[in-house]
């Protein structure tokens, strides 16, 4: 199960792999992720959203009307090889807010 190690906002999109590692190094000293973690970078206007995987792997997501801020947690979840479901972050999203649900705690390692 992958999980966000890192979120960063107003982001310029133009980065790309070298300019998003960078962003890393800077934020926490070191541009490597651990296995299974993500980092996420989201621009200002929410429309746009870039996700560097363990692996470097880079996978880009465009919404014209906006990204919805409930699927942030469920998006590590719902990356499919090299590509991104929202489709599915965004149902999961909606029936844990109908139906009152709670994502599960994580164990203590």
């Amino acid at each position: 199960m992958s999980r966000i190690a890192h979120l960063f906002f107003d982001i310029n999109m133009s980065s790309q792999h070298d300019g998003l590692n960078a962003i890393l190094d800077k934020a926490v000293g070191s541009d490597e992720l651990p296995a299974g973690d993500v980092a996420l970078f989201i621009n200002k206007k929410w429309t746009k959203l870039k996700i560097l995987t363990a692996d470097n792997t880079l996978i880009y997501l465009r919404r014209d009307e906006g990204i919805n801020p409930e699927t942030i947690r469920h998006i590590p979840n719902c990356i499919e090889g090299k590509d991104l479901n929202y489709g599915k972050a965004l149902e999961t999203a909606v029936k844990q807010r109908h139906l009152g649900l709670r994502p599960a705690k994580r164990k203590a390692k």
